[in-house]
């Protein structure tokens, strides 16, 4: 089991891209192989400057970083209904045509999620990222896809990168990879600019940054039926979690604290 580990860890690491598509798809029928139960249902294509992952059940996602490709081992639906999960995102919330605003996107899954489930929303994204938000669109063709940050205000912030991990954030942490300037805007503004007047869900990951994304949105909050907050201890260099602050901040506002996962720090609220 270690050396099988081990084999896997040096594939994924390939700083070849090809090379990596070769021998993953390579490791995937030699595992099979040895399974019984659990295969890996996917194969990987290179799609510069993406990957892609495609599934037997003809689905598909695409994707930045080789490390990640864990992440659909059992297929596209899998991630995304377990991502969908753990923000307890319940179908039984969602209409079509509905509003959702997804705050830290990164590639999209969240939306990709909601397709794959049956869900035709009109979906938003915010991710600052810019090689994350090309693969958002990607993922979400049908989206509107805001290659910029949510803050408290207009303005414009270094954004502190790490995007192999996902760990990328407005708020300096520690081991960090890169460091570039980005726009930032806030969800009152952006609201009233689009003339959005009923949102179903906001979900919001901010790498630590959700209380200022909340300041930023509390004259539209009343517009806002669930709120399903990433409170995780990401705050900057002593990596504080942000549940605290953003459950008085909500609670205050007319929200009721509806549930908590303790896998990531995960939060629901719901208007009352």
């Amino acid at each position: 089991m270690k050396k099988k580990k081990r084999l896997y860890n040096f594939i994924v690491r390939q700083p070849n891209r090809h090379t990596f598509v070769k021998l993953f798809n390579w490791y995937i029928t030699f595992s099979n192989a040895l399974r019984s139960k659990k295969r890996w249902n996917i194969k990987v294509v290179s799609d510069e400057p993406v990957f892609r992952v495609l599934d037997d059940e003809g689905r598909e996602i695409s994707f930045l970083h080789s490390e990640r490709v864990g992440f659909y081992r059992y297929g596209v639906q899998p991630r995304t209904k377990g991502l969908l999960g753990d923000y307890f995102i319940d179908m039984a919330m969602i209409s079509d045509g509905d509003v959702v605003i997804d705050c830290g996107a990164n590639i999209g899954e969240i939306g990709l999620g909601l397709r794959l489930e049956g869900k035709s929303v009109r979906y938003i994204a915010f991710e600052p990222g810019r090689d994350e938000a090309a693969c958002c669109k990607l993922n979400n063709p049908d989206g509107i896809v805001e290659q910029r940050a949510l803050w408290h205000e207009k303005t414009t912030l270094k954004f502190y990168e790490k995007s192999d991990t996902a760990d990328s954030s407005l708020i300096e942490f520690s081991g960090y990879g890169s460091v570039v300037e980005v726009e930032t805007t806030t969800l009152n503004d952006y609201c009233e600019e689009n003339d959005i007047r009923s949102i179903k869900l906001l979900k919001i990951e901010g790498e630590g940054a959700e209380p200022e994304i909340l300041k930023g949105a509390d004259k539209i909050l009343d517009r806002v039926n669930y709120i399903c907050v990433d409170c995780g201890p990401e705050r900057g260099l002593a990596k504080e979690p942000t549940l605290p602050e953003v459950c008085h901040f909500l609670v205050e506002r007319g929200f009721r604290f509806e549930r908590i996962s303790t896998k990531r720090l995960t939060a629901l609220f719901v208007r009352t």
